[in-house]
């Protein structure tokens, strides 16, 4: 929500800033991340192989941390 051409259509914008080893234990207790993609391995290796490296790569092209109100 924070990529440069989406940033200025909202009037109010939230960053939640959360270390990501935080993110992969709250996703292998979430259920439906057991229900969508499987088995508690199955969801490590999706979020160090996809989700993570995808954050990082936003991170670098939309700055979301340094975008303030």
């Amino acid at each position: 929500m924070f990529r440069p051409e989406l940033v200025n259509y909202w009037d109010i914008k939230i960053f939640v800033d959360v270390d990501f080893k935080i993110t992969v234990k709250r996703a292998v207790k979430r259920t439906t991340e057991r229900e969508y993609i499987g088995a508690e391995q199955d969801i490590l290796d999706k979020y160090e192989k996809r989700y993570i490296p995808g954050q990082q790569l936003y991170f670098e092209q939309a700055h979301p941390k340094e975008k303030r109100i």
